[in-house]
């Protein structure tokens, strides 16, 4: 329906509404452009972001097995030195028995030896 002035009722004649037709097509294949560009910047952050975190996987297992080795490591030491430990209480024991039997056999000879003498004393 046409107004007086010859316009279209809704206020635009129809060549612009063809013309605004045109720069909304216009306007939307621009908008799916740019979403297509936008959808594949998505896709490059997401798989970089697959591969820091494969990566950061990599680096935790890593971690762990090392965490795991100093535990191991730490629990081997910490027995090495009990044994350790207890070498040196052997060998100090040890030491302490033989030079024990060591002063008993000294005094045991000592005492061999003056009983000897004073038998030969005695003889004289």
């Amino acid at each position: 329906m046409l107004t007086a002035w010859g316009k279209p009722a809704s206020g635009l004649r129809s060549s612009d509404k063809s013309q605004r037709r045109v720069e909304m097509k216009r306007s939307l294949k621009a908008a799916r452009g740019e979403n297509s560009v936008l959808e594949k910047q998505i896709e490059a952050a997401l798989a970089q972001t697959k591969a820091a975190l494969d990566r950061l996987a990599n680096r935790t297992r890593d971690v762990n097995w090392a965490h795991g080795q100093n535990r191991q490591l730490a629990s081997e030491i910490e027995e090495l030195e009990n044994h350790g430990k207890k070498f040196e209480e052997n060998e100090a024991s040890t030491r302490f028995q033989v030079l024990s039997q060591l002063r008993q056999s000294t005094t045991s000879v000592a005492l061999h030896h003056a009983m000897s003498l004073t038998h030969v004393v005695k003889a004289l």
